[in-house]
């Protein structure tokens, strides 16, 4: 096992057993029956094993302070790590509602490994080979039946077969959530699940509101999406979307000077934003906390979208980093298993270097990617935004005063080019550029 999976089935114990410290037995019984045995460090089996203790004895709250209480009187906070490692625990996952889902991971890894000691017992010769096999079918039909260890690829491609048909029978139709905006999707086909899309630019060139108007355009349709603030707060995500649906200059709007009929634009718009399926966090910085935090709204709302602004802003897993390059990956890498594991696609907002600026007209290239070459490699989709310098030439029957360029760089299992917006800087309003109706539609 290579040192990156470790760290993430530690963190996997670390989470579990923080919840269940901090829901009690609730948590306990939602995540169903658990082995000690299933817990690969022995610190966590040993806190475990005190968990179960104060389960046996009726018991329904296990917290970090009973826990240690039994450890003492057994003699064993040595082996559980002492004091200072058990209040670690406690820290990693303060989130009870995502137990469930770590308890899976745990419980898979586990699986996994017995496997692996019946294929070395059957190799050596060590145990009847016909009793091993026996066990080693019976648990990876166990593994099958939780959905830990994959699929087998006939159900991929019945799968895959059924979304060549229904395209077929709706040639056009996008493969996965739109982003309103109808170059882009020409392009994406939508957000796809398990897609990491990396969205980049210099500051105050649009990045965040192009993310807000992405966002808002699922939520408004009743598909949830998760959305984490790291740079501004709540309030400011939410007075943005308001601006931006009511087409109103949102400077004016935060100070007062708008008129009455804006006014009354306003609280209309405002009471339909207040409908969304859309949950702003501002609370998180820590790439781990986002995923607990994202995996628990899986479970609880089914979000379906999740966007991350920015990355610059998260702060990485603990552990030793030689440079804010290697900080990056590790994030990076973060961001990528949130897509892969809640099937969903996730939208990190990140910054372009300097470099981007230099050179009158230079238009931004992957390079760009500020800090790390990680990103490029983790994001399934790679777009950068570029505003060309303004003057009075026109595009499409329109001054380009107001366009932005979306830039896809990268994409995996698309094409790449450049997708137009028109884009109001005052309002935040993204919309379609195109001659044939107005941007605001």
């Amino acid at each position: 096992m290579n040192g990156a999976a470790k760290d993430n089935r530690k963190w996997d114990e670390h989470a579990l057993l923080s919840a269940l410290m901090d829901g009690g037995e609730p948590i306990l019984i939602e995540c169903g029956p658990i082995p000690a045995s299933a817990f690969l460090d022995e610190r966590h089996r040993t806190i475990f094993e005190a968990i179960l203790s104060l389960s046996n004895e009726g018991e329904k709250a296990y917290t970090g302070d009973m826990v240690y209480s039994v450890l003492s009187e057994a003699g064993k906070t040595d082996k559980a790590g002492g004091f200072t490692y058990l209040s670690e625990v406690i820290q990693t996952n303060p989130i009870g509602t995502s137990a469930p889902w770590f308890a899976g991971k745990v419980l898979g890894a586990y699986r996994e490994r017995l496997v692996a000691q019946k294929i070395g017992a059957l190799v050596t010769g060590n145990g009847d080979p016909e009793a091993l096999a026996k066990e080693i079918q019976e648990i990876c039909q166990t593994m099958g039946a939780d959905g830990d260890n994959g699929e087998p690829i006939s159900s991929t491609v019945s799968r895959c077969l059924g979304q060549i048909e229904e395209a077929t029978e709706h040639p056009g139709q996008l493969l996965g959530l739109s982003t309103g905006l109808v170059d882009l999707d020409d392009y994406l086909s939508g957000l796809q699940d398990d897609d990491m899309l990396t969205l980049a630019a210099r500051p105050s060139v649009g990045k965040t509101a192009l993310a807000i108007i992405v966002a808002s355009h699922s939520a408004k349709q009743g598909i949830p999406v998760a959305f984490y603030s790291l740079e501004m707060s709540r309030a400011s995500v939410v007075h943005r979307a308001i601006a931006a649906e009511a087409k109103v200059n949102s400077r004016y709007m935060r100070t007062g000077r708008i008129g009455a009929e804006q006014f009354e634009r306003v609280c209309s718009k405002a009471a339909e934003v207040a409908n969304w399926d859309l949950y702003i966090r501002d609370d998180v910085k820590a790439i781990r906390d986002i995923r607990s935090s994202a995996a628990t709204m899986k479970q609880r709302h089914g979000v379906r979208l999740v966007v991350i602004d920015y990355l610059g802003l998260c702060y990485p897993p603990k552990g030793n980093y030689g440079s804010r390059e290697q900080e990056v990956s590790a994030i990076s890498r973060e961001i990528k298993e949130i897509a892969t594991s809640l099937h969903v696609p996730v939208m990190a907002l990140s910054q372009l270097s300097r470099e981007s600026e230099r050179g009158a007209g230079r238009e931004p290239r992957l390079s760009d990617l500020r800090d790390s070459g990680s990103l490029e490699q983790d994001s399934d989709v790679v777009m950068m935004l570029y505003a060309p310098k303004k003057n009075k030439d026109e595009l499409d029957g329109q001054s380009t005063e107001k366009l932005l360029n979306v830039m896809i760089e990268k994409q995996r299992n698309g094409p790449t080019g450049v997708a137009r917006t028109f884009f109001d800087k005052d309002t935040g309003f993204i919309g379609n550029w195109t001659s044939t109706r107005e941007p605001w539609e």
